[in-house]
């Protein structure tokens, strides 16, 4: 019996032991498929950018500077906007300031998508610029050897006087350009001045127009047999890496966009009508940030992703004549403080968004200041925040030279 006993209390044992060692085993596989899926997750997330970035270096001078901005918003009703500023490549102050959606009462961010306007002309350019030197679109050529269907005019004119703005098309009137139709598409915009005599001989002056970027559209799209959105995409969207700029389809649920805003004949703030910008895709109907502009300027001022002609391109205005160069160049127009230092800038004009971006290439300066209500009646004091930072950086300078 005590035999019998004893071989069975072993018996249990031997169990016991055998139970826990697969329990030990199953906790354990258990842990690493657990570590795994973690692992899995977290390479599958993006690290949340911080709501506000700041360069203690330059905090002084930030901190002046946002004062001013929240003066300059207050006093002319503008709900919300954000702005970024890089030196030397670096980004140095990042923030959202304000409200992007007032019913919703949700915060203007870094990451918070405005309407940057005429600023558009800039990616198309770019886009334009990496097609030439694929030698899918040629300077030279004339419009109809990429819209036959564009009626001739007395004098040719050339993909490159689109781009310069010296086509001697148009500018629209108020009614083009605040259209509140739905959609049409970029060919069906041309109806609008297709058939009207040029202003003045292509070449001769420069005269801002945003038919001039539609057609440019056109040519593209009918040059490479894609739509112009994913042509943009292709070529300076993916390729920089400016994830939260994207074509501004009121139809469609665009996360992080601002909520858009105007002002009446008093100055009182309302929400804006929706309109359908996407049939000036090309001149003035994308989204994007403050971030991803300033990063965009960055890589133009230092080339590698894109190719260094091209560069050099974007910041050398053409000859109007043997005497005369013209101001505006690839989207941006050139211009000097009173310290002679020179600046390139865009500004977004366009309903329901306003804001700068501007560079000064000698003090690689790149400040980018978006809003969503447009700011024509009075213009962002950017070119006031560059000089703050110039003269804040120029005794750094001075003390390094002594």
């Amino acid at each position: 019996m005590a035999t019998a006993f004893l071989s069975f209390n072993i018996y249990k044992y031997f169990c016991a032991c055998l139970i826990k060692s697969k329990l030990e085993k199953m906790t354990r596989a258990f842990q690493i498929i657990t570590l795994t899926f973690v692992l899995f997750g977290l390479a599958g997330c993006k690290q949340e950018e911080p709501e506000r970035l700041f360069d203690k270096e330059y905090s002084e001078v930030i901190k002046e500077i946002r004062k001013e901005l929240l003066f300059y918003m207050t006093s002319n009703s503008i709900p919300g906007g954000s702005i970024s500023v890089s030196i030397d490549g670096k980004t140095v102050w990042s923030e959202g300031i304000g409200i992007a959606s007032k019913d919703l009462d949700v915060p203007a961010k870094r990451n918070t998508k405005f309407r940057i306007g005429k600023i558009t002309q800039l990616l198309t350019a770019l886009t334009y610029e990496n097609l030439v030197a694929e030698n899918i679109l040629h300077p030279d050529s004339t419009i109809q050897a990429y819209v036959p269907e564009f009626p001739v005019k007395k004098e040719p004119i050339s993909i490159q006087h689109l781009v310069n703005h010296t086509s001697g098309i148009r500018p629209p009137t108020e009614k083009e350009s605040d259209y509140y139709g739905i959609y049409r598409s970029l060919k069906q915009g041309l109806k609008d001045f297709e058939n009207d005599e040029l202003m003045y001989p292509p070449g001769v002056l420069q005269n801002l127009s945003m038919f001039n970027y539609n057609l440019l559209g056109v040519a593209i799209e009918n040059a490479t047999k894609k739509r112009f959105y994913e042509v943009m995409k292709n070529y300076v969207i993916d390729t920089l890496g400016l994830d939260n700029t994207v074509p501004d389809n009121v139809f469609a649920s665009i996360k992080g966009r601002s909520n858009f805003y105007d002002l009446n004949y008093i100055s009182q703030l309302r929400s804006a009508v929706t309109k359908d910008l996407r049939f000036k895709l090309p001149s003035e109907g994308y989204l994007s940030t403050a971030d991803d502009l300033v990063k965009l300027v960055n890589m133009l001022l230092k080339p590698g992703i894109i190719d260094k002609k091209i560069c050099d391109k974007f910041f050398t205005p053409s000859m109007l004549s043997a005497v005369s160069q013209a101001k505006w160049v690839n989207g941006w127009y050139k211009f000097e403080d009173t310290k002679n230092n020179v600046f390139f800038g865009a500004r977004a004009e366009v309903y329901g968004g306003g804001g700068t971006l501007m560079v000064c290439p000698e003090k690689n300066i790149v400040i980018a200041y978006l809003l969503n209500v447009n700011d024509k009646m009075d213009e962002a004091p950017v070119l006031r925040i560059a000089g703050n930072f110039i003269d804040f950086i120029n005794p750094q300078e001075e003390k390094e030279s002594n």
